[in-house]
């Protein structure tokens, strides 16, 4: 073959070592908290602090139908003793000032309804609660154990 430039030949093909299968990484499933997919990274640290305390938990609760209308959805039940816990992780922005009305009265609603089976005031983990899973892992435990 006749190239119009001087070009190198390879003189033999580059190794390349294949990986074994007990090399293969593994890869944590991302994103999803008993099968179904957390809205927020938050949410998803809010889920490995729980599994590294070691507490059971259920996540997106329903309560009075959950996703239909005049239900609500809670992100955590903790199940610890005597009550359950109720745990909201939330942002500044969308859940304060004229915004975070209609939260006051949700947060309200579901404390009334679930008076009897969960500790009341729910827990609503902040900004700064939420910096990192380190920080959340710290708060969750201070209040949960």
């Amino acid at each position: 073959m006749f190239y119009k430039f001087p070009t190198k030949r390879r003189s033999r093909k580059p190794l390349f070592e294949k990986p074994t299968l007990e090399e293969k990484p593994h890869e944590e499933t991302r994103g999803i908290v008993q099968g179904q997919v957390v809205d927020s990274k938050e949410e998803l640290w809010v889920a490995h602090a729980l599994d590294k305390i070691g507490i059971p938990y259920t996540y997106q609760y329903p309560v009075q139908g959950g996703r239909q209308r005049g239900g609500y959805m809670i992100d955590f039940v903790v199940h610890t003793v005597p009550l359950a816990t109720m745990i909201e992780p939330i942002g500044n922005h969308w859940h304060t000032g004229e915004l975070g009305a209609d939260d006051k009265k949700r947060q309200a609603d579901i404390e009334s309804i679930m008076a009897g089976t969960c500790r009341i005031p729910l827990v609503n983990l902040w900004i700064p609660d939420l910096i990192d899973e380190d920080t959340v892992y710290k708060k969750l435990r201070n209040e949960l154990l």
